[in-house]
């Protein structure tokens, strides 16, 4: 146990030097030492529990906190395992456990203080490089812990330190990084992704399509950052065994690999036991993948899908966004599975159906179920179909939607630093009269477009036709009366 008591820091960056003397404490008086896990042998290592009781008891004996309890020092590691201040040793991102056994990273990284802080006697086992420039600056602005507060924060409100100490400030000043606190970030990313798909959708409101409430912020914000390549995610959130069966049938035969069967015969049917076993994973969940709450946003996506609208792409892109991240992963993967499988001549499903059929039929229930009102079964099979056509694209971030958002960001940055509420809109810029007049005899054409369109839209259901005129009437009473209460438009 360290038994220096630093002082309390003082002067600009005073939540950053707390967050660096919590670090330098750790590094210098964690105990470490040797664990065999299987075959191999991790050198300087420690358990998660040893961890958590170490750092608890320091914090409590330290002068620079208060009261201090388990579920505060807990939530300090889990931050720790986010910012690369430890690693699990087996280089899983699945935050931090009292199970798992961790070592310190000894790459420098923008928040673990490797270059000031003394470092493991012997360790060999450091991080991967970091990615490339080009590749960091396409994700700063998405990356939900470059904006973090000091995860210590908590602890440090028992010291009186104001909300601007406890907002993260990066003294190396990575490119991008505002200083904006974490519900700030995932506000943006749900301003964002909400306006640019009532957009595209060609809807008035969202109102009745989609619960405000229902989406989640960060679900978005981590999305559009924890993505290995573009379109493609880590395959933490799926277990190995998923995606060797995945394989195997996918690329059957050849994908029946030793790795998979592990020595034991490959029999006639094979395949489809494995299937079969898959279909079982992925049914175990309680609720399809996409969630029954945005029932109603994709049946407003499939509408453009028929129509065979140009927006429906980044439509569904914006959606698939609003997806919990395991859920996201689960469906790329479910779909990338189905295309593949489809394509494979060597494997045979069925003697009546097409592969794509069946595999449609089998795994349509854990995708989206159909709901009263919302969508029926072809509906869902459409939906489905066109995730496995687009599969390359669909998962992909749309064009633009990260420029917005640190557009926004900017915004809300400026304003903090102004003093004002980043929720005033004490940045916009006064227009003169006549461009008032323009811009809104502009909207207002839009509007009356708009509801031309859905009053003489002879393909659209009489049941979504009183809906979206509802919507209409709700939002826009005045237009609505005084254009739909006319003569034809």
């Amino acid at each position: 146990m360290a038994s220096d008591k630093p002082n309390l820091p003082e002067g600009q960056f005073r939540a950053t030097k707390l967050w660096q003397e919590v670090i330098k404490a750790f590094r210098t008086g964690m105990p470490r030492g040797k664990k065999r896990l299987r075959l191999r042998v991790y050198d300087d290592c420690f358990a998660g529990c040893d961890a958590l009781q170490w750092l608890l008891e320091h914090l409590q004996t330290t002068e620079l906190f208060g009261t201090v309890n388990r579920t505060q020092v807990e939530t300090l590691l889990h931050k720790f395992v986010q910012n690369e201040v430890i690693v699990d040793i087996k280089r899983k991102d699945n935050g931090f456990t009292e199970s798992t056994y961790y070592q310190f990273v000894t790459e420098p990284r923008a928040l673990n203080f490797v270059d000031e802080t003394p470092k493991p006697k012997g360790a060999t086992h450091d991080r991967p490089a970091a990615a490339s420039t080009e590749e960091n600056e396409g994700l700063c602005i998405a990356n939900e812990y470059a904006f973090t507060q000091c995860s210590y924060s908590s602890l440090a409100k028992t010291r009186n330190l104001g909300m601007a100490d406890q907002m993260y400030e990066d003294p190396r000043s990575l490119a991008g990084a505002w200083k904006v606190a974490p519900e700030q970030l995932a506000g943006v990313w749900k301003e964002m992704t909400l306006a640019r798909l009532l957009q595209v959708v060609e809807l008035p409101s969202l109102d009745g399509v989609v619960t405000y409430k229902a989406v989640n912020g960060h679900h978005i914000a981590h999305n559009a950052s924890k993505m290995s390549s573009p379109g493609s995610h880590n395959n933490d959130d799926v277990p190995q065994w998923v995606l060797l069966a995945i394989k195997c049938v996918a690329e059957w035969p050849e994908g029946c690999t030793e790795e998979f069967v592990g020595g034991l015969p490959v029999y006639q049917g094979l395949e489809l036991d494995v299937l079969r076993s898959l279909v079982v994973h992925f049914s175990l969940q309680t609720e399809p993948l996409i969630s029954c709450c945005l029932g109603d946003l994709f049946a407003a996506i499939l509408r453009l899908i028929r129509e065979k609208k140009s927006t429906a792409l980044v439509a569904m892109q914006l959606c698939l966004l609003l997806l919990p991240q395991v859920n996201r992963a689960r469906l790329h993967t479910l779909i990338r599975f189905i295309h593949d499988a489809s394509q494979n001549r060597e494997l045979i499903l069925s003697r009546s159906k097409t592969n794509f059929d069946e595999l449609l039929d089998l795994f349509s229930p854990v995708v989206l179920r159909p709901s009263k009102g919302q969508l029926d079964e072809g509906g869902v099979h459409d939906l489905i179909t066109y995730l496995v056509q687009q599969h390359p694209n669909v998962f992909k971030i749309p064009d633009n939607l990260k420029h917005d958002v640190e557009s926004r960001l900017l915004d809300v940055s400026l304003a903090q630093g102004d003093g004002t509420s980043a929720t005033q809109s004490s940045y916009c810029h006064r227009v003169s009269h006549e461009e008032y007049d323009k811009q809104k005899n502009m909207s207002e054409e839009f509007l009356v477009g708009l509801l031309a369109k859905i009053v003489n839209d002879k393909e659209m259901p009489a049941k979504m036709k009183k809906k979206r005129l509802h919507q209409f009437e709700k939002v826009y009473p005045q237009l609505y009366r005084q254009y739909h209460s006319s003569p034809p438009l």
